[in-house]
């Protein structure tokens, strides 16, 4: 969130890489089976990919302490480091965020920049499913809340107290750095003194900065920059016996920081950006006799579980001026309410629920991921097929088209099969035990050029037509086109409100094509279509509206793959059935066929298919293995 002093050079992020290379090496060294291995924070964001490569079935998990940010942000960054990224972190089992935000920033990042099925924070990938969630990470609240009565923490508040006489005492306690703002909490100090003059002697603010990366230039000049302003209130607004800042660069004890937030009566929590601030947590639970007043900036993580906070927009000087009044003009009934229900939040997801709750998730997932191996097409299960195929005497197989013999293309049109695929569709179709269907959503004309010559069974359009070797193209519905002109103005529509779709029009549907839009916003248009589309077919019977992968459908009739499959079987008896495909309408086949020996879902999404493989690539090879 501060692309200006960013710094894309080439050799810093092959340094960055060598680093991480050199944790995977000292990991190897010491991990064992069954370790659980931890990952914290953006210097290591391509560690678990690292590690994942040598070690396969280890449990990884990755904790990100900073916020992630949203995609317009993350995409200014050179695409082979925010793919290294992308890369890095998917190598761990769970990853976890302070917010809902950073994860829902991390999952669009993902979706842009790998193209991975998403649903309810479960990423898809080609070989492992993969969860994101938001872990917001507490404190040890007993410690904190405790701590207030210790005899040393008592001593250090008289103290401060002698010091204040009956001063109110605002405090901030930050690292130096710029993501903290400290030049804009002091204007906003410094605007409430301007526009509050009844406080003047009356309030002190206790800025300590602790000294971080001094040795850098930019923060050495924002240390200065700190310094003058300091210099400048107190030389404006000082008098013999009160000044309005106290500025301490330094580290603070336990007891100091303990009595610190103790006799504070507000807490001035105001960073530009934070993954989640964990001061704002320990001053809430010190507060024993419940009268200290949290102000937080909405850009901290802890925002979004402290809503009782005074909640400020860092930037504006005004509003922080404006609610430090308000904070010190606070009932003390109305302050009491706010810090113990806070406190009631913090006490019950602390640091050590925290990591309770994602130790459990890494195992769900974990557990998640053993379920959908054995649903995977192994070494193992691949023989059995093979073997199972080659003792059979009469089989049938349905294969899908896009997706399951050949890659996704930008345009449909482009999605030709290649000789080498052809030639296997051939050979299986060659075999006289042998009955070959392919089983698709394109339309007929598409179907037959690309299988021109090949003794097949071929159904398009989703079961609309049907052309068996040597036979003419037979249409299992006779529908009225007419329908067509009350749905087509609609998906016009939606390809002028989406740029990056297009229609496609066969003879029982028209289909509205996604793939090369944003996916947000198609995503978006897509909710809005259907519910455009169910309005007009609401009081229509036989119209059906249709999901595939990356398009949705409108068709007139109750017809399928499902329905196709076992129109093409009738009454023939087989002894080895394979169906296989990669989308939503390819569900239809497996639940209309739970007797098929082999029904194979491509990809690793949830399915009624008996089994998944990974990718159409390891499928072709599995068809080949048959013919071979």
């Amino acid at each position: 969130y501060f692309p200006s002093y960013a710094v894309f050079r080439e050799d810093y992020f092959n340094a960055y890489w060598e680093a991480n290379l050199k944790f995977r090496d000292e990991i190897l060294k010491i991990t064992r089976p069954g370790d659980f291995i931890w990952i914290h924070d953006y210097q290591l964001f391509l560690l678990p990919e690292m590690i994942r490569k040598k070690l396969p079935e280890a449990t990884i998990g990755f904790f990100l302490h900073i916020p992630f940010p949203s995609f317009e942000i993350f995409r200014l960054m050179p695409k082979h480091y925010r793919e290294a990224i992308i890369r890095g972190m998917l190598g761990s089992d769970l990853i976890g965020f302070h917010t809902n935000d950073y994860t829902q920033h991390f999952l669009k990042s993902v979706r842009r920049t790998m193209g991975f099925e998403i649903r309810q924070n479960v990423i898809y990938t080609n070989k492992r499913v993969i969860k994101a969630d938001a872990f917001p990470i507490g404190i040890d609240f007993n410690k904190f809340h405790c701590a207030a009565l210790n005899e040393k923490i008592m001593s250090e508040k008289k103290k401060i107290r002698k010091n204040l006489s009956e001063q109110k005492l605002i405090f901030s306690i930050d690292r130096l750095d710029y993501t903290k703002g400290l030049p804009l909490k002091l204007k906003g100090f410094e605007r409430f003194l301007e526009k509050s003059p009844k406080w003047h002697s009356k309030v002190v603010f206790n800025m300590i900065v602790v000294p971080s990366r001094d040795s850098i230039e930019k923060y050495r000049d924002m240390k200065r920059e700190i310094e003058m302003m300091v210099g400048r209130i107190n030389g404006k607004y000082s008098t013999l016996i009160w000044s309005p800042v106290i500025y301490q660069y330094r580290s603070l004890s336990f007891t100091e920081m303990i009595a610190l937030y103790n006799t504070s009566d507000i807490g001035l929590i105001t960073p530009l950006r934070d993954g989640m601030n964990l001061v704002a947590k320990e001053f809430i639970s010190c507060q024993k006799e419940s009268k200290g007043v949290l102000i937080l900036s909405e850009m901290a993580g802890a925002s979004s579980e402290l809503s009782e906070a005074l909640l400020i927009n860092p930037n504006d000087t005004n509003e922080m001026a404006d609610t430090i009044l308000r904070a010190l003009e606070m009932p003390e009934e109305e302050k009491n309410i706010r810090i113990k229900r806070m406190q009631k939040r913090l006490s019950s997801y602390n640091v050590f629920e925290w990591a309770r709750d994602f130790f459990d998730q890494a195992s769900e997932i974990k557990d998640q991921q053993k379920l959908n191996s054995i649903r995977m097409i192994t070494r193992s299960l691949s023989a059995m097929i093979i073997e199972d195929y080659r003792k059979s005497l009469k089989r049938i197989l349905f294969l899908d088209y896009d997706g399951t013999l050949v890659p996704f293309a930008k345009y449909p049109e482009h999605a030709r099969i290649d000789n080498k695929s052809l030639g296997i569709i051939k050979k299986l179709a060659a075999d006289p035990k042998n009955t070959v269907v392919i089983i698709s959503g394109r339309d007929r004309d598409f179907l037959e050029v690309q299988f021109k010559n090949t003794d097949i069974t071929i159904v398009a359009e989703h079961g609309y037509f049907i052309k068996k070797p040597g036979m003419k193209w037979e249409a299992t519905m006779d529908t009225d086109s007419q329908w067509k002109e009350s749905v087509l103005p609609i998906l016009n529509e939606y390809v002028n409100r989406c740029n990056g779709t297009m229609i496609e029009e066969k003879t029982g549907s028209l289909a509205w094509h996604y793939r090369n839009a944003d996916p947000d916003f198609a995503q978006l248009r897509l909710n809005e279509l259907k519910d455009n589309l169910a309005e007009i077919i609401r009081n229509k019977t036989g119209f059906e509206i249709i999901e595939g992968n990356k398009v949705l459908e409108v068709k007139s009739g109750k017809y399928d793959k499902g329905f196709a499959a076992k129109t093409v079987i009738g009454r023939n008896k087989y002894d080895f059935m394979l169906a296989a495909g990669d989308d939503k309408t390819d569900e239809m086949l497996f639940v209309a066929l739970p007797e098929a020996d082999y029904s194979i879902r491509i990809g690793i999404s949830p399915t009624a298919a008996k089994y998944n493989i990974s990718d159409y690539m390891l499928f072709l090879k599995l068809l080949n293995s048959l013919v071979s």
